[in-house]
């Protein structure tokens, strides 16, 4: 890769960037410290000449980030924003950050700009995708910015592309369907392989009945769209917090996992124990007839760890919380799953199956 950097006459810390001796933008120095000096800005000319360049190869070079000229004509679902003030930046720390100041004159929207950010933050949520505040007091002029990982494999185009059109995508959605402005809803996406599909999601359609047996009522959607299945969930009682029931999901979701689980269970007799049981017991039946069916080493129950928010992560045991069961013979503790810590004697204590003549 030929990268340039001459300096301009007209400003000290600005230069003109070439590569391949074709200019592509402009850059400003003394970003990234003495390692890292430039940030670079580039215009729209940047994506025919480095179509044969992958993004890791920019970093190789002496640049801390590079940014690049955002075109509303064609993601025409984000003109709402101060096209002055809002840019996109790919930088070394192997992300990609949109930094979005809304133009407040042009918001017409029924709903508050917020609960738009919220909305869009929770189906953003599906494609690895975060949304935050740079100064939460200083919203007006900074705004907000959606990240994601990069791709360093990709040339800049693709990655540029792939990451404005979700938004714009996600973004018209909400446009044309105001009821979707619901932030008091979970939503989750996995991505099951074909032949256990059906026994994933029936696993979890029970987690509403889960959820109720534990004391938590909720409406639930479980939607199919291309390869992927999308569940959305959402307290029936408001004040539910919505973080206690995405603990319970991924503690739910991590169930069919743990060794020796039936032996964990066989002091609780309470039905909705035993029937949450037998439906670990049917999914873990389906799977092993599907991998016994077309031999795959890949569609196991690791589909189900897939989820928003949470990476896959095996099971820690944490010996602070213990139970005794068996009459002492076996010990109930506390284990760890991801960045979450469940008590689970205590779970299958608040378990409980009310009958209703």
């Amino acid at each position: 890769m030929n990268l340039k950097f001459d300096k301009t006459q007209s400003k000290d810390y600005e230069y003109r960037v070439y590569l391949d001796d074709i200019e592509v933008g402009k850059a400003n120095d003394n970003w990234g410290g003495p390692e890292r000096e430039f940030f670079a800005f580039f215009n729209e000319k940047i994506f025919e000449v480095s179509e044969n360049y992958k993004i890791g190869d920019f970093f190789k070079e002496n640049l801390y980030a590079f940014s690049i000229s955002l075109n509303f004509e064609k993601f025409i679902n984000l003109k709402w924003s101060d096209k002055k003030i809002t840019s996109l930046s790919f930088e070394i720390d192997d992300k990609i950050i949109f930094n979005i100041v809304p133009d407040f004159v042009k918001w017409n929207k029924p709903y508050s700009i917020i609960n738009f950010i919220e909305k869009l933050s929770s189906v953003l949520i599906p494609y690895g995708f975060l949304i935050d505040f740079k100064d939460d007091d200083n919203f007006l002029n900074e705004g907000f910015y959606i990240s994601s990982n990069l791709n360093l494999d990709k040339n800049i185009k693709e990655e540029y592309e792939r990451f404005l059109s979700i938004v714009d995508i996600e973004v018209k959605n909400i446009f044309e369907n105001p009821n979707l402005i619901d932030v008091e809803s979970i939503i989750n996406k996995f991505s099951f392989p074909q032949e256990t599909r059906q026994a994933c999601e029936q696993y979890l359609i029970y987690f509403s009945k889960f959820l109720e047996d534990y004391g938590i009522e909720i409406t639930s959607v479980l939607e199919s769209k291309n390869e992927d299945t999308f569940f959305s969930i959402k307290p029936k009682n408001s004040k539910e917090a919505l973080s206690n029931i995405r603990d319970l999901l991924s503690f739910y979701l991590s169930l069919p996992d743990i060794q020796n689980l039936e032996i964990t269970v066989k002091d609780y007799n309470d039905v909705s124990v035993q029937q949450l049981m037998s439906n670990i017991y049917h999914l873990k039946s389906q799977l092993f007839l599907a991998h016994s069916i077309v031999e795959s080493k890949n569609a196991t129950i690791e589909s189900l760890k897939f989820s928003n928010f949470q990476k896959q992560i095996y099971i820690e045991q944490n010996l602070k919380n213990e139970e005794k069961t068996l009459d002492g013979l076996v010990t109930i503790q506390e284990f760890e799953y991801g960045s979450f810590k469940f008590n689970l004697p205590e779970i299958f204590r608040r378990l409980k199956r009310k009958f209703i003549k």
